[in-house]
């Protein structure tokens, strides 16, 4: 009987360390995964951005990842200050012509302002100063 319980909890350790390989694999599957799309949706210049010390993200999130027909536009701006412990605002507006890509981060609380030759200038009032941007 002895032997028998060492040869269940031994084969019981071997079925929990497999799992936990197998999870532990998974995982890095899924940071790998989750990097590659982060650097795919980094946007590295726009036509006629100036220079800029932070980096910036746009993409889409997919709402129904199986289906993969619905998802959300974002762009997400680091914080100019960049530090793990600044605050993420979200800014969300909208209703017929107000758009929070066009108008809000593009004329309003944006590292960029669009000029009216379709430039980009540097928005010294930016939100993304002190803080993260979505």
């Amino acid at each position: 009987m002895a032997l028998v319980w060492k040869l269940f909890m031994f084969l019981y350790c071997c079925l929990l360390i497999s799992g936990s390989l197998v999870t532990a694999g998974r995982q890095v599957f899924e940071d790998h995964e989750e990097e590659a799309q982060r650097e795919a949706d980094r946007v590295k210049d726009l036509p006629g951005q100036p220079p800029v010390k932070f980096r910036h993200y746009s993409g889409y999130i997919k709402l129904d990842p199986i289906k993969g027909h619905k998802a959300l536009f974002y762009w997400f701006f680091h914080a100019q200050q960049n530090s793990p412990h600044k605050p993420l605002v979200l800014w969300l507006n909208g209703g017929p012509g107000c758009s929070s890509i066009a108008y809000g981060a593009a004329q309003e609380l944006g590292p960029f302002l669009v000029r009216g030759n379709g430039s980009l200038i540097l928005n010294k009032f930016s939100w993304n100063k002190g803080k993260y941007c979505l």
